[in-house]
């Protein structure tokens, strides 16, 4: 399953969490560190690790309810959840070229990407641009 996030939105998540001073720790390792946080509940959302909070997205047509019964058909599951991307991790571009989550998604965003895509699969998830859909 492929979850749409608007990458301007997105952008801003990860910036607030880049520039905040403290975190909030997401996972089991507890360690509070930048990151955007994925999600779970009352559908698909996108947050900031950063304090203070600060409102979070949801996937493209994926909020409420009736999103959650959606998402318990799919890979995504049925449990609620909380998982931080790190925004210092690194992530290899379509060209090879290896950067951090934070510089890769500022440089889509730049390069004209409409979309963060997070693509689930039953043990996995991984992260990809897009252009503007038609």
């Amino acid at each position: 399953m492929d979850l749409y996030y608007d990458l301007s939105a997105a952008l801003r998540l990860a910036e607030h969490a880049a520039a905040a001073h403290e975190h909030r720790a997401y996972g089991m390792s507890a360690e509070a560190v930048p990151a955007l946080v994925w999600g779970k509940s009352s559908g698909a959302f996108l947050n900031s690790s950063g304090l203070p909070i600060m409102s979070g997205i949801y996937a493209d047509g994926l909020e409420g309810p009736e999103a959650d019964a959606l998402l318990r058909r799919t890979e995504v599951g049925g449990d609620d959840f909380a998982q931080p991307i790190p925004l210092q991790d690194p992530i290899t571009d379509e060209h090879g070229t290896t950067m951090s989550t934070l510089e890769w998604l500022r440089r889509g965003q730049q390069s004209g990407m409409a979309w963060l895509v997070i693509e689930v699969d039953r043990t996995t998830y991984s992260l990809a641009l897009e252009g503007p859909r038609l």
